[in-house]
């Protein structure tokens, strides 16, 4: 008895045992990189290994072949195992055939767990038909036993360790490549690139395959996907620096949104529960009436109960809907809010070297986690538990066997989606690729269509379009006849698994083993079984989608602000005005230095002109005195105070800047004004453009104040808009005014009259200002030439004339060109 016991649990331990080791060691090493980092073995190897795993496979269905009159009785222990075995073999063969690079700790560890297992099979078997009956040990047996040793043995001299050696390269964050590299131990920013220049938009396939132009970058994105995972240490590493979006994909300060989702993951729960409900109350219909020959009232309103309670229009999916739309909305309003946040706080070196379409798209990555987040808690989790549950209740309905069944299924609908998905991909990304070159023929011969007719070479035009055409459609054919092979490989496993069960189902019921009602809860349960599958492999690529999409977003939020105030930061007091540059040295990353020890001082209410070629370094001055980059040696103060130990608002709350180029908000002319200062009264604005010379202007408009400036002031002339940007400064009422070349693209008329405003507004304040035509700056109370990020003169117009120097070279070749 206790032989039996132990050789029955031997058995049903079997796959019990190899497939949590085979899921943890393939977790483990997945999760590992460094620990398992290993070269890609040669296709012969793989294919001695993967004709072993089969020889493995067919070692067990010749056992159970043995076993296969036990089939009409009680399940037998011993069918059991063999099923569960090859079953499980099939599937280890189609994924061994998979890899590239197999784990020894994962391959040559099964087979021998599972050979050491069938030893102790042996065993028992031997002890429980006694010592002598050798006979008890047949061929059976011993094949199996043969098969896993010669797998384990090839699998350890096949696969031994072979780790290359890890340049710095790979071990290198990626991150620490691209724009999003993580803070350096200094707190400052190491690298200003922007974003890499990969797309993960979501799966915008139709279902005849045909896709947005971002899907062609599958294979780029999933090498980027590998590297990161290689430069996190595995998944494990890779997907905790996703924990940044915890706030914003989950409520943790909003009880009643909290409240939402916990009822959200109870209806998901009950929803699991009513579809095992609903069919089997049918079958208890079915079987009353069958037995009693009356109508089951009772039973028939439970069952339109369930049927209304389990709906997705007016049941527990219509709650779970409403719950989701409301937990979606709240997490997009929380992500576009903190992402652009999080890009306006961003420095100049990074704004400086943007690509603004990644930028934009990276903020919009906020809708791709919302999916991740629906993906993952709406579809795979309910899914990865219909799977389950249907396996044990195919087996509540019937027997082991049954489970079997489905399994079977399922191991080839999954392999089957798999194997054509990857061609699938190839051939959506060639059809894609064809339906550009077309758009870009026509494009061309419509858009050139004068130089076309003028060469007479109209027919040689439409012969390229045809040939072009040809290709497009071929690849087009190719894509949807695949997706055919998709659906024809999963249906023909649905239905075959389907014809498999009602057959069992059928022997069943017809030995008195099961009623009828029972056959009629599998065939209502059945899309139960298969929908999760069609589920799972539809929103698989969607999923890695979603994750690339996110990927981008994260990103985005490890790009740390290379300028940041100290903690000890104070603001400013009043501003006077008083500006100082001390031997100030300053080189932007990854270059040699612009500015080279400038050192200057400004009184209160004095105005400083820079003067110079272009890339002197005039504008670079400009920016490190609004702190938009720190300076590399020396300070710069305001007023005594270092402005690097004081906080950014306060900085640039006392400067008023009017750049070479104004641009305005789409917005009216009284808003664009305003915003120099937000509480300003109208009557204010309207002050600030008198002082601006551009009131009267205004008031000649058809809408005067109110009307729409257009998209960055397309509407309004380029001194018009100068003008607005001047009336900006009057409102805002800095003590310290930038100007950067205020009327260089101007005519002589227009400047003229923007001088004056410019008089006005400089009058009693700090005023520094670039210009290149050195009559706007002759009143200047001081001139700064810059050569070459040097100071190499500084005095008045009438002293740096008579010096003869760089500036009155200058002046003299401005002179002639001006003759």
């Amino acid at each position: 008895m206790t032989t039996s016991f132990a050789l029955a649990a031997l058995n049903y331990a079997t796959p019990v045992l190899l497939v949590p080791y085979f899921i943890g060691t393939t977790i483990f090493t997945q999760y590992n990189f460094h620990f398992d980092k290993r070269k890609p073995i040669t296709t012969r190897r793989k294919a001695s290994l993967v004709v072993l795993s089969l020889l493995i496979t067919l070692s067990y269905l010749a056992q159970a072949l043995q076993y296969l009159p036990r089939l009409s009785t009680t399940p037998d222990y011993s069918l059991i195992h063999s099923i569960s075995q090859i079953l499980l073999w099939i599937s280890f063969s189609l994924i061994l055939s998979e890899i590239s690079s197999p784990s020894p700790l994962v391959w040559a560890g099964i087979s021998f767990l599972n050979l050491l297992l069938e030893v102790f099979i042996c065993a028992f078997t031997f002890l429980e038909h006694g010592r002598l009956n050798i006979t008890s040990l047949s061929l059976f047996h011993i094949f199996p036993l043969l098969a896993l040793f010669s797998f384990t043995f090839l699998a350890l001299i096949l696969l031994r360790a072979d780790y290359p050696a890890a340049s710095e390269e790979e071990v290198q964050s990626l991150l620490g490549r691209n724009s999003a590299s993580a803070p350096s131990t200094t707190g400052r920013d190491t690298q200003y690139n922007t974003l890499p220049s990969y797309d993960g938009d979501n799966d915008n396939k139709s279902e005849s395959g045909s896709t947005s132009d971002s899907d062609d970058d599958d294979e780029e994105v999933c090498r980027l996907q590998k590297e990161r995972l290689e430069s996190a240490g595995g998944w494990i590493g890779y997907l905790k620096a996703f924990k940044i979006f915890i706030p914003y994909v989950f409520p943790m300060k909003n009880r009643r949104l909290q409240l939402y989702l916990v009822v959200l993951l109870i209806n998901i729960i009950l929803q699991r529960a009513l579809k095992i409900l609903h069919p089997r109350q049918l079958g208890i219909i079915i079987d009353k009436l069958w037995e009693h020959g009356r109508i089951p009232w009772g039973d028939i309103f439970l069952w339109s109960v369930y049927a209304i309670a389990s709906s997705n229009s007016c049941g527990l999916g219509a709650v779970n809907e409403m719950i989701e739309n409301r937990l979606a909305s709240w997490s997009r309003q929380e992500l576009n809010y903190a992402s652009l946040d999080h890009v306006m706080s961003l420095s100049m070196s990074f704004h400086d070297q943007k690509d603004s379409g990644e930028v934009i798209k990276a903020i919009e990555q906020g809708e791709c986690l919302n999916e991740l987040l629906r993906l993952l808690v709406v579809d795979f989790m309910p899914a990865g538990l219909d799977v389950a549950i249907s396996l044990w209740f195919v087996m509540f309905l019937f027997d082991v066997y049954a489970t079997f069944i489905v399994l079977g299924m399922m191991i080839i609908f999954i392999y089957a989606t798999y194997k054509i998905s990857l061609l699938a991909n190839v051939a959506r990304r060639v059809s894609s690729q064809k339906e550009r070159d077309e758009s870009k023929l026509v494009y061309e011969s419509v858009g050139n269509w004068f130089t076309i007719s003028c060469f007479n070479q109209k027919k040689y035009t439409m012969s390229r379009l045809s040939r072009v055409l040809g290709e497009r459609t071929i690849a087009s054919l190719r894509n949807d006849d695949l997706y055919t092979y998709i659906y024809f490989f999963q249906e023909t496993a649905e239905h075959i698994g389907q014809l498999c069960l009602t057959i069992l189902a059928a022997h069943r019921i017809i030995t008195g083993r099961s009623s009828v009602g029972d056959l009629v809860t599998l065939e209502s349960y059945w899309q139960t079984i298969t929908l999760p599958l069609y589920t799972l492999s539809h929103d698989y690529r969607r999923l890695n989608s979603a994750l690339i999409g996110a990927e981008r977003l994260l990103q985005l939020f490890q790009v740390t602000p290379a300028i940041q105030a100290s903690l000890s930061a104070q603001s400013l007091p009043e501003v006077k005005g008083a500006v100082t540059f001390k031997d100030v040295t300053f080189a932007y990353e990854g270059r040699e230095p612009t500015l080279h020890g400038i050192s200057l001082t400004a009184e209160p209410g004095q105005s400083i002109a820079f003067v110079g070629e272009t890339g002197s370094g005039k504008s670079t001055l400009f920016k490190l005195l609004m702190r938009f980059y720190d300076v590399t040696s020396g300070s710069i103060e305001i007023d005594g105070q270092n402005i690097s130990n004081v906080t950014l608002t306060s900085l640039r709350e006392s400067f008023g800047f009017v750049p070479q180029d104004s641009v305005l908000f789409n917005t009216s002319i009284l808003e664009n004004v305003r915003y120099g200062r937000l509480n300003a009264t109208d009557e204010e604005v309207h002050s600030a453009c008198k002082a601006a010379s551009i009131h009267s202007k205004i008031m000649s408009l058809p809408r005067g104040y109110a009307s729409e400036v257009g998209e960055r002031g397309v509407k309004l002339s380029g001194g018009e808009r100068q003008r607005i940007a001047i009336a900006r400064v009057f409102l805002k009422d800095a003590p310290i005014v930038l100007l950067d070349e205020a009327t260089s693209a101007m005519d002589s008329e227009t400047e003229s009259r923007i001088q004056d405003a410019l008089r006005a507004l400089t009058r009693g304040r700090t005023t520094f200002l670039i210009a290149h035509r050195l009559s706007t700056v002759v009143e200047a109370d001081k001139i700064v030439v810059v050569h070459e990020g040097r100071v190499v003169e500084v005095g008045g117009h009438e002293e740096l004339l008579q010096r003869r120097g760089r500036y009155f070279d200058l002046w003299m070749r401005q002179g002639v060109i001006a003759k």
